[in-house]
């Protein structure tokens, strides 16, 4: 059973406040409602390494990891 989940969120353009993110508040409304925990959230810049390493280690804490944007 899927019980807590992670969101990576990627994108230069939210680190540098050029966009705002917008997809974290229905991920997070839909897990609530499917009683998974969304326990932690990581914003990273569009670079291929700091994303795998990233996903990575929230692969091996959490039951399900959750991407948006990307490079």
């Amino acid at each position: 059973m899927v019980r807590t989940a992670a969101a990576l969120i990627i994108g230069n353009e939210l680190l540098s406040g050029k966009i705002q993110e917008t997809n974290l508040k229905l991920l997070a409304e839909e897990l609530f409602g499917l009683g998974v925990a969304l326990r932690r959230v990581v914003i990273c810049p569009d670079e291929v390494e700091v994303i795998a390493g990233e996903l990575n280690a929230l692969r091996c804490r959490y039951d399900v990891v959750f991407t948006s944007g990307g490079v």
